[in-house]
């Protein structure tokens, strides 16, 4: 477990309090001056406010980490993971994964994706933001709306001599203070890690065969034509 407090978690929590990613936390610092008779009761409560949402800010950030070799073309395994659609593909039945947003989606930077999972047959609705995208390098992805306090996803391919290294690295925060912690370390920590594992079987066996190229972007399946 570790302090996240960079300036993506700022960037998130202002995401997740002010809805358009203004800094939220620079206002509240510097307000503009409140009529003469409430310069005190203004300030205070300024403050009292200020001092709530860095306690909120400073929260309790978990790390998750996985790594996979894939014996092929780092544009084919990039073109794969880049496709939203394929989520469903390598998710755990269990969860019901919908996408929501209207097909063809198109990954940029920028672009919000919305799906549903469902967590003890109750159905969540996530919307995603992808807040980073470098073909075919890395995206990351980060949750506006779900299940969680916070969510950043960074997808990260590297080409090696035997094929293409993927990193995952995913922080997160749990919400319900001390609860949240406690339904961490019972249950979603475990929970993560078994949906990563079987992710990691699903494409193992997808990407040993040919049976990836179906999952391709349009423009792999016209130049394999």
């Amino acid at each position: 477990m570790t302090q996240f407090t960079n300036a993506t978690v700022r960037h998130s929590v202002n995401l997740i309090f002010d809805g358009t990613g203004k800094d939220l936390i620079s206002r509240i610092n510097k307000p503009e001056k409140p009529p003469n008779q409430k310069v005190i009761t203004g300030k205070l409560a300024y403050r009292a406010l200020a001092r709530i949402l860095r306690k909120i800010i400073v929260m309790k950030v978990f790390k998750l980490e996985a790594k996979q070799l894939i014996r092929r073309p780092l544009e084919e395994v990039f073109g794969f993971f880049s496709r939203p659609e394929n989520l469903v593909v390598i998710t755990p039945a269990k969860l019901h994964f919908k996408i929501l947003t209207p097909s063809p989606l198109e990954m940029k930077q920028g672009a919000v994706i919305d799906y549903t999972i469902q967590l003890s047959k109750v159905p969540i609705h996530w919307r995603t933001l992808i807040t980073t995208y470098e073909p075919p390098f890395k995206f990351v992805d980060e949750q506006i709306k779900g299940p969680y306090s916070f969510w950043h996803h960074t997808h990260m391919f590297k080409e090696v001599s035997d094929g293409v290294e993927i990193y995952d690295e995913v922080h997160y925060s749990i919400p319900f203070g001390p609860l949240g912690s406690l339904l961490h370390s019972l249950w979603i920590k475990k929970d993560l890690n078994h949906i990563f594992e079987y992710r990691k079987g699903v494409i193992d066996n997808l990407f040993k065969e040919e049976d990836y190229r179906k999952f391709l972007p349009n423009s792999f399946t016209e130049k394999a034509s």
